[in-house]
């Protein structure tokens, strides 16, 4: 089993609310952007995957994955479109997440992987 590579995007990625003390003003107006880059789809759910080459599983490891959570592939080289029907995901467990695919010589076969729940 080895160790897929992951990318994450790049960019600022949405502020999420911090102790800001007794200053209720910032609270609210941090809380409101937040809210609103959620709005916008903003919810820095996804990151890029490579599949190992000349293995037969992968395995990625983030803080947002856990038993419940939903990971939807989308393939971002032809290679890896080549790839998709023979790619499966096996039950993911507390920050981490196996895929399972044929064995393959490619070593670009790139996935955006979008990761939606706990």
């Amino acid at each position: 089993m080895g160790q897929a590579t992951v990318v994450l995007p790049t960019g600022p990625s949405p502020q999420v609310p911090a102790d800001t003390g007794a200053n209720l003003r910032t609270y609210i107006i941090r809380l409101a952007a937040a809210v609103n880059q959620a709005m916008r789809g903003n919810v820095s759910a996804t990151l890029q995957v490579t599949l190992v080459a000349d293995d037969i599983t992968s395995t990625f490891n983030d803080t947002r994955v856990g038993p419940w959570t939903a990971i939807m592939l989308v393939p971002l080289t032809a290679h890896a479109a080549d790839l998709l029907p023979y790619v499966s995901l096996s039950t993911p467990v507390k920050g981490t997440a196996t895929i399972n695919h044929a064995r393959t010589t490619y070593t670009d076969c790139t996935y955006l992987a979008c990761l939606i729940g706990t």
